[in-house]
Order: structure tokens, then sequence, then C-alpha cells
């Protein structure tokens, strides 16, 4: 399936520009062709280097929902109720299984988001929610990238989090130049 998965990346211009992030994407995705995958994936590090790009050929390789950070926030702050945004975070397949989804970006949304007056922590209810309503009980994975290394992710987003995201994906940290 690794065979399988290079072929796809290099079809869609994905090269091992960065070998780090490509070897990242590549096993990620050989492993969810052969059913394997049970957690999801955390690339980090500078821009520029793949991170992007490489999860957006994943969302379109296996139809997983690539959202911003950013928009994310754009969706919570345009919903007239909570449950119209949750049911985009918690989305469900045709066939009632719950999806893998892409967050890009991770970092770059305001925090915190005002809505009605009230403060939200929206990134930080995101992934809560990912992790307790869906990774405990269904095993769904959340691709994420970001800037952040360890000290700035646990700054802005606290131990609790900082503690659910090394449970539910694995931890690829890339460099490189842009």
């Amino acid at each position: 399936s690794r065979g399988r998965m290079r072929k796809k990346l290099e079809l869609c211009g994905y090269l091992p520009d960065n070998e780090q992030v490509f070897e990242a994407i590549l096993e990620y995705g050989a492993r969810e062709l052969d059913g394997r995958n049970v957690r999801g994936l955390f690339l980090r590090g500078d821009c520029g280097i793949g991170k992007t790009l490489g999860c957006k050929i994943l969302s379109q390789a296996f139809k997983f929902p690539f959202l911003t950070a950013k928009t994310l926030q754009q969706i919570f702050m345009k919903a007239k109720d909570e449950d119209e945004f949750w049911s985009i975070v918690d989305g469900r397949d045709f066939h009632g299984h719950p999806h893998t989804i892409v967050i890009d970006d991770l970092g770059t949304e305001d925090h915190p988001v005002m809505k009605f007056g009230t403060q939200h922590f929206l990134m930080a209810d995101v992934l809560e929610r990912r992790y307790s309503q869906g990774y405990l009980k269904d095993e769904v994975r959340t691709i994420v990238t970001s800037n952040l290394d360890d000290g700035a992710l646990l700054g802005r987003y606290g131990r609790r989090i900082s503690d659910r995201l090394n449970e539910m994906c694995n931890f690829v940290s890339a460099d490189g130049r842009s």
C-alpha cells in the first residue's frame, strides 16, 4: 500500500521535497488504505514545507473534509446556532460513520473568539469534542497542521488539550526551508 500511496502523491505533484513531511503523509495514507489508522496525525513545522499541500491531497484522496482553523472560526461566527456548527465538526458519512477531518493551520484563529458577548476558545472546544465524542467512542481521527511547537501549543490551548492531542495524534515535527 505504500507503493499505491506514493503513486497517488506523485500523480498529484506532491514530491518528497521535504522528506519528513512526505514520509508522514505517505505513511498515514498507506495505513489508511490498509485500514490500520487508529490515531490522527499532527504535522507541525516551519511555513512552506508542504504540510498543507500534503494534507489537502490526503483529504481529497480519502474524502476527508479539509477546513482551516480560520474557516472553522468563520463558520462558527455565521452559524445561527451551535448545533449547526457542531454538525460540521461531528460530521458523519452517508452510512452514519464518523469521519476524519483535517484542521489546517491550528493557531492562526483568533483566540478567544467573541460571539454575542461570550468568549469562546473555539479550537480548544473543537479538539476536546473530537476527543470526547469521537476519538474515545468511535476512533475518529483528526489530522492537524500547525506552526506551533510544544511550548506554544501548551501556552495557547493548555495542558488538557495538549494531552488530548498527544493521545489522539501521531506527532511529526518537520523543519526545512520554504
